[in-house]
């Protein structure tokens, strides 16, 4: 690709959070599919070509890619959890409910 046909991003335009969630959550699904099914093949394959035990080597790949996944989801359940604490807290902060005369809640 030359100069010309790269997108780049103008400045002062932020990612669309709804878009970087998408994205985050098929990494992550084709991480744990790359994880069990590529992987493994890719070492097997590698072990067999060059006669070698790459045992060794396929678990720091798994451990990393481990990582990787967790990071990941880390940072999308901490995107959700922002917005919903920002959700009950402007809810219970509002002033919209007196909190001192509202019925307590019951067992129901």
């Amino acid at each position: 690709m030359d100069e010309e046909t790269i997108v780049k991003p103008e400045v002062g335009i932020d990612p669309d959070k709804e878009e970087i969630n998408i994205c985050l959550l098929l990494t992550i699904s084709n991480l744990s599919n790359f994880t069990t099914v590529y992987i493994p093949r890719l070492f097997k394959q590698f072990s067999e070509a060059f006669l070698s035990d790459m045992t060794n080597d396929l678990e720091t790949l798994m451990d990393v890619v481990e990582q990787l996944d967790t990071l990941l989801l880390g940072d999308y359940i901490k995107r959700k959890a922002e917005i919903i604490s920002e959700i009950i807290q402007t809810g219970v902060l509002s002033g919209k409910v007196d909190w001192l005369t509202a019925p307590k809640p019951t067992g129901g």
